[in-house]
């Protein structure tokens, strides 16, 4: 009996004792691009701002697990029938039935910045960071743009988070549901918008989680994350990879 205890202890213990707190741990990686990173965004945001945000959108977007190979890897992807994506910001292109582009993210980010992004593109972007970061950072960027004026300071950035991961459609018309709702203010997100449900919270994507799931998850993941973003770039700044950058 005492055998079998032991046994069991080692196996709890090989399974879970491993486990890294999301709040704290940084991936390994992360130390590799986050200054390319910081670089990229004070190069591309015309406003000269640079957030830590972007790193809790890369770890996001990349990292099934906080140690796993894929995390804040550039060669992360995935493919389905339906859709695939690619790199640190998994652009990603959507496909019809017959399996013909319906969407093209990369291709819409170059038409709009053709200089920047030309050197990119579906064939070689496993084996392009750097300009996976600029692609992302544009992308982002078009999205935080957007609710400048329109929405409360403090929630500009999880809107663009929102907006980022599920697109404009269906977050502003949950913004509009929210104007008819009593107590919710359209111009924040955490206790407002982000508590109303359109149409596609009634549809499931992926086992019980529909689109609006995921959605809302991703940016309190993301908002779960960023202190710590918060904290290594003061440590960048700090250990001299200062670019005199303006933090936000």
């Amino acid at each position: 009996m005492k055998k079998i205890l032991l046994i069991l202890s080692v196996l709890i213990i090989s399974l879970y004792g491993n486990k890294v707190n999301i709040r704290t741990y940084i991936p390994k990686n992360a130390h590799l691009y986050f200054t390319d990173v910081l670089i990229a965004n004070l190069e591309l945001m015309p406003d000269n701002i640079v957030t830590p945000y972007l790193g809790s959108l890369i770890e996001q977007e990349t990292c099934i697990s906080l140690t796993s190979r894929g995390c804040w890897n550039p060669r992360t992807g995935f493919r389905t029938r339906r859709e695939e994506g690619e790199g640190l910001g998994q652009l990603t292109r959507v496909f019809t039935r017959n399996g013909k582009v319906r969407w093209d993210m990369l291709k819409s980010l170059k038409e709009r910045y053709p200089t920047i992004l030309k050197n990119l593109n579906w064939n070689n972007i496993k084996y392009k960071p750097k300009l996976q970061i600029k692609a992302l950072i544009l992308l982002w960027h078009s999205d935080f743009d957007y609710y400048k004026n329109s929405v409360d300071p403090d929630s500009r950035l999880w809107f663009a988070d929102s907006a980022y991961n599920g697109g404009f459609k269906w977050l502003n018309r949950e913004r509009r549901l929210c104007k008819f709702t009593k107590n919710c203010n359209p111009k924040k997100w955490f206790g407002n918008v982000a508590l109303i449900k359109s149409f596609r919270a009634k549809r499931k994507l992926y086992g019980n989680r529909s689109a609006w799931d995921i959605n809302r998850q991703h940016v309190r993941n993301v908002r779960l994350r960023y202190e710590k973003y918060q904290k290594l770039l003061f440590e960048k700044l700090l250990n001299g990879d200062s670019l005199n950058l303006i933090y936000k």
